[in-house]
């Protein structure tokens, strides 16, 4: 499953294959789609955005890298303390 952002080319909540069909090249089939159509409406750059607090973050963050990103950005946000 995938919702791809035709504004800004953002994988919008990322790619999403069942569990028991992983491994199967099916994601990269996706992702590679979604790439070729926003190359056939002008965009550059697929875009997908993650937050790594999640325990499927990590093979979803393996996943991307695997499919060897051009640039790779990493930004860390520091939530703030609750005063109570």
């Amino acid at each position: 499953m995938l919702y791809l952002n035709p504004r800004n080319g953002n994988l919008d909540y990322g790619v999403h294959v069942v569990r028991n069909l992983w491994r199967r090249r099916i994601g990269t089939t996706i992702l590679r789609a979604a790439a070729a159509i926003v190359s056939s409406i002008g965009l550059r750059y697929v875009t997908v955005v993650r937050i790594l607090d999640r325990g499927g973050d990590a093979g979803a963050l393996a996943f991307y890298l695997a499919n060897r990103p051009k640039e790779e950005y990493r930004i860390c946000l520091r939530r703030p303390r609750s005063r109570g």
